[in-house]
């Protein structure tokens, strides 16, 4: 039994009222939450893909153009040379020329592999078991299921007439590149609010009437732990146990927290530790060293040389941590929710598990959560939600800055050597911070989450059960991916039509990341809305063999 049915069965047997209307949100402040008993918010669905499996051969160019591409003309060992990394010297240039010159076609199955998903070899890919990939490029392989679409597939989908959108962006509602009225899905990553929380706007008003300081010039801002910034973190934080918050730095980006996390590790011990181990598929951002900690081979491709010191490890794969870390590894850099595959949460054993070894070998665990919604389960982290693990340092982001981009980097006095505070340096998104960590002890936040999260996934189950291209559900608090057997673009097109943002998260998968509160109207237009997409996408792939 899949997960999405373990939430149709409570829906039938609680029977919740789906169109009870709930209390209008204030402009003030955000709704109201009723009290809500405890309850699991994470949830992860028992359907899986069967990962493709890789060969152990190679060939030898010069056996390939003899063997393959004049007496046979299949270039059946063509994938494993595309996958290749530049460094590894396969010759992929000249085989490109080759296959120009024989007019096989072959660009096309080169194409098959790129970010833009145009896999049209992908089948004759994965029944071939006799050759050997490296590990990103077997990530980008594993990382799509065997849907029978092309990721290439495109289908023309008619725009809903949407009305104008009046006024300024609520809830999750705002306007699009249009002017029309958008239902915004992933609002929950801009606040926790979503948009429109009047104190949080208010507070960054006054900020930009005062002075902002000087962007461009490197200095040290003294904070003490004095601030009533610092102060209000240290009372909110007080009760987690998942990070000791002795040190919290402000960063102006999510990506630069992330990178200042790594950098603290590899100073906790300079002399000999600087090695990072992230996993494939993940996706730390967008700077250099946060590409280079990103295990998807699509981040890499273009810039040379990616930075020294990162190394990519399956998964799940327990063994594979423990043999890889070695006297230089300073840290293991992992998310606990994979938003690039469908929004599946990592196995809580794998989590304590990864925590042991840190614990035995000396190493460092770092938790990135700069893409996941703050609270979003019922706890502040995610990852203490899936497993009983205590983290060195922790990086967040979504939801705490009301839209700027900003990142918060937590952690204990034994990893920065002493308490360290630096929250002063960026007045507009401390303000922002200060004002959403407020409303959220206004509202009881996080604690009443888990109960609004699984309420909603039941919703979702029940009415998407009756779409036979839809595969599964991945819960994990507020955040949802749907399995699909059709391609995650055209899902998030067909969503586009009908005036809903959702985002792609994998090759057949989408993910929904909305606010922690929601108003009734914004929930019901959600659901109506994500029906509607399936209708479309139903209509438009009857007959077709998914």
């Amino acid at each position: 039994m899949t997960q999405m049915d373990e939430f149709e069965d409570e829906s039938t047997k609680d029977s919740p009222d789906q169109d009870q209307p709930g209390d209008a949100i204030d402009r003030d402040h955000a709704h109201q939450l009723n009290p809500a008993p405890e309850a699991d918010g994470a949830g992860r669905l028992g359907l899986e893909g069967a990962p493709l499996e890789g060969d152990d051969q190679e060939m030898d160019q010069d056996e390939q153009e003899e063997d393959e591409y004049e007496e046979e003309g299949e270039g059946e060992g063509q994938e494993e040379d595309e996958y290749e990394y530049e460094e590894e010297g396969e010759g992929e240039e000249e085989e490109e020329d080759e296959y120009e010159e024989e007019g096989e076609g072959e660009d096309e199955e080169e194409d098959e592999y790129e970010e833009e998903g145009e896999d049209e070899g992908q089948e004759e890919d994965e029944s071939d078991e006799d050759e050997t990939r490296p590990p990103l490029a077997t990530l980008a392989d594993s990382n799509s299921r065997d849907s029978g679409f092309s990721t290439k597939t495109r289908f023309q989908f008619p725009m809903v007439a949407l009305p104008a959108m009046q006024g300024e962006p609520l809830g999750m509602r705002r306007a699009d590149d249009d002017g029309r009225e958008l239902l915004d899905a992933m609002a929950g990553r801009n606040s926790v609010f979503g948009f429109g929380c009047t104190p949080i706007l208010e507070a960054m008003a006054d900020c930009l009437s005062r002075y902002l300081g000087d962007g461009s010039f490197f200095s040290d801002v003294a904070d003490r732990g004095e601030s009533p910034l610092s102060k209000h973190l240290d009372e909110f934080f007080a009760s987690s146990t998942c990070v000791s918050a002795d040190s919290m730095l402000l960063l102006p980006s999510p990506d630069l927290a992330l990178e200042h996390a790594i950098q603290i590790a590899r100073r906790f011990r300079p002399d000999k530790s600087f090695r990072t181990i992230a996993l494939l598929g993940s996706d730390h951002g967008r700077t250099g060293m946060c590409r280079t900690a990103s295990g998807r081979p699509h981040l890499h491709e273009g810039l040379g040389p990616m930075m020294a010191g990162f190394s990519h490890l399956p998964v799940g794969d327990l063994e594979a941590v423990r043999a890889s870390i070695d006297d230089q590894t300073a840290a293991v850099l992992l998310s606990p929710i994979d938003l690039g595959n469908a929004a599946l949460a990592c196995a809580p054993d794998y989590l304590v598990g990864v925590r042991e070894v840190c614990n035995e070998r000396g190493v460092l665990l770092i938790i990135d959560e700069t893409q996941i919604v703050f609270g979003s389960t019922g706890q502040k982290f995610v990852f203490s939600e899936l497993a009983d693990v205590h983290a060195d340092i922790v990086v967040a982001s979504s939801g705490l800055f009301s839209g700027l981009s900003a990142g918060l980097v937590l952690a204990s006095h034994h990893v920065t050597g002493g308490s360290v505070r630096d929250l002063q340096r960026y007045p507009l998104q401390a303000a922002a911070l200060m004002a959403t960590i407020s409303e959220m002890h206004h509202h009881g936040l996080p604690a009443d989450v888990s109960e609004i999260a699984r309420d909603l996934a039941v919703v979702v189950a029940e009415q998407l059960k009756g779409f036979e291209f839809v595969r599964d559900m991945n819960v994990t608090g507020m955040t949802i991916g749907i399995e699909t057997d059709v391609s995650a673009e055209d899902v998030v097109a067909a969503a586009a039509a009908s005036g809903l943002r959702v985002e792609a998260a994998g090759d057949a998968g989408i993910r929904l990341q909305p606010p922690l509160l929601m108003r009734e109207e914004d929930r019901r237009l959600l659901l109506a809305r994500l029906v509607e997409s399936m209708e479309v996408i139903e209509r438009e792939t009857s007959g077709m063999a998914l």
